[in-house]
């Protein structure tokens, strides 16, 4: 069994899995499927969720056969807006670029609080 022991920062990884936690839940909770005209700004490049997009769609299907019709999340990434803050990488915005396109994505930032790399 792994025992989690992270010397890493909190914007390391904890912000991301809170941002991606928290658009999950606004998802499954239907807020962009009653309020269309809503706009939402995800921080962080989306976080995670256009890498796991797919699969928390089939664990919900799985774990909820009978549930109904829940949104899917890969669907729903595509209305909403992304900043690019938190010193995103190349990967985080090649799979972000596969949910939603570039006039979806603004400019954000952290700095101070995170550095200027260099």
């Amino acid at each position: 069994m792994l025992t989690p022991v992270t010397r890493l920062a909190p914007p390391a990884f904890e912000l991301l899995a809170q941002t991606t936690r928290t658009v999950i839940d606004l998802i499954h909770a239907r807020v962009l499927a009653d309020f269309p005209n809503l706009r939402i700004i995800v921080s962080h490049a989306a976080a995670t969720l256009p890498v796991i997009a797919t699969r928390v769609d089939l664990f919900g299907a799985v774990a909820n056969p009978g549930a109904p019709n829940r949104p899917s999340i890969r669907s729903s990434l595509s209305q909403m807006h992304y900043d690019l803050a938190g010193a995103p990488v190349d990967e985080q915005l090649g799979a972000l670029l596969s949910v939603a396109d570039q006039t979806h994505q603004h400019y954000g930032s952290d700095y101070p609080c995170i550095p200027e790399s260099g």
